[in-house]
């Protein structure tokens, strides 16, 4: 939602607070004439996640959500939130028995209580052969 180079805190905190008007009055106007039905941010960061969540026009997180990548949990479970990247990207089931490799990081999305879906990206034959198991 808010980006910057390098990626930073404190420079992305200080626009969310100088802009939230803006940003809430935007997302209010889409959703009153149906361009939009729900506005999710990508947070970069857990203290961005919380202060974006203050606005009252954001409905939720979407962020990495894996058995490796676990730092937006707490949100996963209090919030609406879409997983991205369950088998960080390909890693979490690279070796072994990739169907249960494949259902324990799932399982382990799936655990939390507001996750409505999840993002999963494929990006070889191996992987995708896989899911047909």
């Amino acid at each position: 939602m808010v980006r910057s180079k390098p990626i930073n805190d404190k420079d992305r905190l200080g626009i969310l607070s100088e802009q939230k008007n803006e940003i809430e009055a935007c997302f209010m106007n889409l959703k009153q004439k149906g361009k939009i039905k729900t506005a999710f941010s990508f947070p970069y960061s857990v203290p961005f996640a919380k202060e974006v969540l203050k606005l009252k026009q954001i409905d939720g997180i979407i962020s990495y959500l894996n058995l490796e990548e676990a730092d937006y949990s707490e949100f996963a479970n209090n919030v609406p939130f879409i997983a991205i990247r369950p088998f960080l990207r390909g890693t979490l089931i690279q070796e072994g028995n990739k169907v249960q490799k494949i259902n324990k990081c799932l399982h382990y999305i799936d655990s939390h209580k507001k996750v409505l879906t999840k993002i999963i990206s494929i990006n070889s034959l191996d992987q995708l052969n896989a899911f047909k198991k």
